[in-house]
């Protein structure tokens, strides 16, 4: 079994404001100037609550992870997962399709490389390798 304490990543929060703020000033000079200004207005809220919402899951990354690499269990946000997929590996980041064994919702864990210390990082790529290389 491997475990660590997840801290909530300022990077995260960096990366997701900079993207829904391209993706405001896009909409923003797309439909300067017509008629579609219902629209616009429409797709500016709807932009902001979706960054709102990624802010809040970005938050909710936080607490106790614990790996059980003997029966590819994850433990996090106080309940047991499985790993649906091997996950997506990327030089700071990594992605992992969980499911719920309590009651079977799956959810997406997202975890930049300073959620954990370093050592911690690289135990975690590790051990999930270890899980996809059997």
């Amino acid at each position: 079994m491997w475990n660590s304490q997840l801290k909530v990543s300022q990077n995260h929060f960096m990366a997701v404001s900079l993207f829904y703020v391209i993706l405001l000033i896009t909409l923003m000079m797309t439909f300067y100037q017509t008629q579609l200004d219902t629209f616009t207005m429409l797709a500016v809220l709807l932009l902001v609550i979706e960054w709102w919402r990624a802010l809040r899951y970005f938050m909710m990354i936080r607490g106790e992870l614990a790996l059980f690499y003997d029966i590819k269990q994850l433990y996090w946000s106080r309940q047991r997962w499985y790993v649906v997929k091997p996950p997506l590996y990327l030089y700071f980041l990594v992605v992992i399709n969980l499911q719920s064994i309590r009651n079977g919702k799956q959810q997406l864990l997202i975890l930049i490389f300073n959620n954990l210390t370093y050592q911690d990082w690289r135990s975690l790529n590790y051990y999930l390798r270890q899980f996809y290389s059997r």
